[in-house]
């Protein structure tokens, strides 16, 4: 790991927390899911995500792993998976902070569009 910045440092501590983001999907012709994802970071530099499907209360995926921040870009690592076929473990994806305080986080992933996060 690289020599840690201040804005690094400062990123680390605020990103520390629970975040949620809330999208709908669309299955099949006419069904729609609503499904929330719930990221929580931790000062360990280890993170755990569950997706909440409101229609039907059921929480279907959870991965862990673990983060760094390096120069403004949040790097996180899978390292556990219940549905390893949908991202397979060992998975590094590397996305730029554009947007980071109490409520917000904005992430852009570079073949994405923006990924937009609340605090829980």
């Amino acid at each position: 790991m690289n020599a840690e910045t201040d804005d690094d440092a400062r990123l680390r501590e605020r990103i520390v927390g629970t975040w949620e983001a809330t999208e709908t999907r669309r299955k099949f012709l006419f069904f729609t899911l609503h499904v929330t994802a719930r990221k929580t970071y931790d000062p360990d530099g280890t993170w755990e995500m569950t997706n909440l499907i409101h229609e039907t209360g059921e929480s279907n995926v959870r991965w862990t792993g673990s983060w760094e921040i390096i120069d403004g870009v949040l790097h996180e690592r899978l390292e556990h998976s219940n549905v390893p076929t949908r991202s397979p473990l060992g998975t590094v994806t590397a996305a730029v902070i554009r947007r980071l305080d109490d409520r917000v986080l904005d992430l852009t992933e570079s073949d994405s569009d923006p990924n937009i996060w609340h605090r829980a």
